[in-house]
């Protein structure tokens, strides 16, 4: 008699990542050591806020990180209404009314295209 496994949905009370094309619990977000942009500190990032459930000046946010993706000629896998999505998406898994979320873009290889 075969059992039937329960698939249980994914914790994201402590934390929600955006990485590689799916949202993960923070826990569950990993990178690697040897990682172009963690070992030699190639990318950018910023820090919003959200309280009361809502963005603290998010466009500011938003303008200072993609400004710094491009000084850095890094590319992101999408536009800029989409990334804005993205952000609203990891607050809304965590349930959190009030958090910082920290947003970054890194370089994978030594050799960027």
């Amino acid at each position: 008699m075969a059992t039937e496994q329960t698939k249980t949905a994914p914790d994201f009370s402590g934390g929600a990542a955006y990485m590689s094309g799916e949202y993960v619990p923070i826990a569950d977000a990993k990178i690697s050591i040897l990682d172009w942009g963690m070992i030699r500190s190639d990318c950018t990032y910023d820090v919003a806020h959200v309280w009361k459930g809502r963005f603290f000046r998010l466009e500011k946010h938003l303008d200072r990180f993609l400004k710094g993706v491009a000084k850095l000629r890094m590319q992101l896998p999408f536009d800029k209404d989409e990334l804005e999505k993205t952000l609203h998406k990891c607050v809304t898994l965590t349930g959190l009314d009030d958090a910082r979320l920290a947003h970054t873009c890194q370089q994978h290889s030594a050799y960027p295209a």
